[in-house]
């Protein structure tokens, strides 16, 4: 009986170990995490995620790793693109004027469908920002690319800060639209009426 018992507190640590090394290798593939942050979502829940730096000028970080406590099914469902996780992240960011962007996001990148949401994780369609701070890795097939779709949401919070500062806080919906308009952001007449009619059946 205590040779079995022995023999099972053995394989329990080793399970253990094995398992913390399996999750150290896991962790260098991604590089060793510089910082953990933690983010209140709207819906109340905490949200954990390790970041990596890539650069000093300007920073960029890669999220590899997300926890939603009091939702795991949304924990794994957090880092696939699509409509709800998209929404989620614009508001979880705090992106300004969320609606409009979400509107756009869906858009420019054909409901996330389009080659430049694929395969350069571009969900808005920037370009290269050469001024401001941005977390594109570079660019490609003539666009920005990030390491995945919410350093896409990142930046455009980025560009929002750059190119509107404080103003965003006193414009309205309709007034941001106008603006990004005036900062070419497109060209398309009809734009802001597609905008528009997305909240209006999205949201």
């Amino acid at each position: 009986m205590k040779n079995k018992i022995t023999s099972l507190i053995i394989m329990l640590l080793c399970t253990m170990l094995g398992m913390l090394i399996w999750g150290l290798i896991d962790i260098t593939k991604h590089q060793k995490p510089s910082s953990i942050l933690r983010i209140l979502s709207p819906q109340k829940q905490l949200v954990v995620y390790n970041c990596v730096q890539y650069g000093n000028n300007p920073k960029t970080y890669y999220v590899y790793n997300c926890i939603s406590v009091g939702n795991p099914d949304l924990s794994l469902k957090v880092l696939d693109c699509n409509k709800q996780t998209v929404l989620w992240w614009l508001k979880t960011l705090g992106v300004k004027h969320y609606k409009v962007a979400y509107a756009q996001s869906i858009l420019e990148s054909g409901t996330y469908s389009s080659k430049i949401c694929k395969e350069n994780n571009n969900l808005f369609g920037m370009r290269l920002a050469k001024k401001r701070k941005t977390t594109a890795l570079g660019q490609r097939n003539g666009f920005a690319y990030y390491q995945d779709f919410i350093h896409s949401i990142m930046d455009y919070k980025l560009y929002q800060e750059y190119c509107f500062g404080s103003k965003l806080n006193e414009m309205s919906g309709v007034e941001y639209m106008f603006a990004l308009k005036k900062a070419g952001y497109w060209e398309d007449s009809t734009y802001i009426s597609k905008i528009q009619n997305v909240i209006k059946h999205e949201l």
